[in-house]
């Protein structure tokens, strides 16, 4: 079985012969080392090493664009721009023109190899116009996510769907990506804080030349570990995400996003190491437990 699943988002647009060395200055990710076309995830940090967002890149022949999280396409567009002196770099909020769904399951290489995907990331022709699909693991294993203009997103879902594909509905994909303990940190609340705290590595680069809040990175790299670690809880009842984790009186981390469980509830936390075999987790009154492995 295939599933697809609509992801919001904003979308950054940037052009220019400036273009490849101004983002890399500006993101974590290493964004020279991509394939054309390639695509990684990346975040973009304060001067103190702190997620400011969280965001895919993707490199094209002609130009860089950014999937940003809903609502925050501007705030991302603010951020670079504070950065533009005599760069020749050219940004636009493209937003309402790409969607992205997510395909997953089973079955889901079988349908987008029908479109003659093979790997990483491929734009690829289509009969509804070009098609961007790149591997994503969004919680329902390996799983693909396709762009496509947004005025071809109803003959993509009309391939995919007599493909077999049958729609898994985003609240959905958020509890397994929660389960299968990926941090995003955008939902989880997790922006203000160190990408090595909260299980979000995947998008800094120790491999590339100078970048806002590499100096911090660098440092962290070197000492070898934070005092503070991603971990998913579960507890008896939904609490609001960024509510604080006690233990003996004393303030040891932070709950992501709550979602329910068959019984319970669980969510990913960021806790402090030495808090993790603590007996006497709590937050919002109610005790948590930690889930090994």
């Amino acid at each position: 079985m295939a599933f697809y699943t609509s992801i919001p988002g904003g979308t950054i647009r940037v052009t220019g012969t400036d273009r490849l060395d101004f983002v890399q200055g500006q993101v974590a990710q290493n964004i020279k080392a991509l394939p054309i076309p390639g695509g990684a995830r990346s975040m973009i940090l304060n001067v103190k090493g702190q997620i400011e967002f969280d965001v895919r890149i993707y490199r094209r022949a002609d130009d860089l664009y950014l999937q940003t999280a809903p609502d925050l396409s501007e705030a991302v567009l603010a951020r670079l721009q504070k950065y533009v002196v005599f760069d020749d770099v050219k940004l636009e909020d493209i937003s309402g023109q790409i969607r992205v769904l997510h395909l997953s399951g089973e079955n889901a290489f079988e349908v987008v190899s029908g479109f003659g995907f093979s790997s990483g990331t491929q734009l690829l022709e289509t009969n509804f116009g070009t098609l961007l699909v790149t591997e994503v693991n969004r919680g329902n294993g390996a799983g693909f996510d396709l762009h496509v203009l947004n005025s071809k997103l109803e003959n993509l879902l009309q391939t995919i769907t007599t493909s077999g594909a049958s729609e898994l509905e985003p609240v959905e994909l958020e509890r397994r990506r929660i389960v299968s303990g990926l941090p995003n940190a955008h939902t989880d609340g997790f922006t203000g804080m160190l990408p090595q705290e909260c299980g979000l590595l995947e998008g800094v680069s120790f491999k590339k030349g100078c970048y806002v809040g590499q100096e911090i990175m660098a440092r962290l790299d070197a000492r070898g570990h934070s005092n503070k670690t991603l971990a998913r809880v579960n507890l008896e009842a939904k609490l609001e995400s960024e509510t604080i984790v006690m233990c003996d009186g004393h303030e040891v981390g932070q709950l992501g996003h709550v979602v329910p469980l068959e019984t319970g509830f669980t969510a990913l936390a960021v806790l402090r190491i030495d808090a993790l075999e603590k007996p006497n987790l709590e937050a919002g009154g109610m005790r948590l437990e930690v889930q090994k492995g």
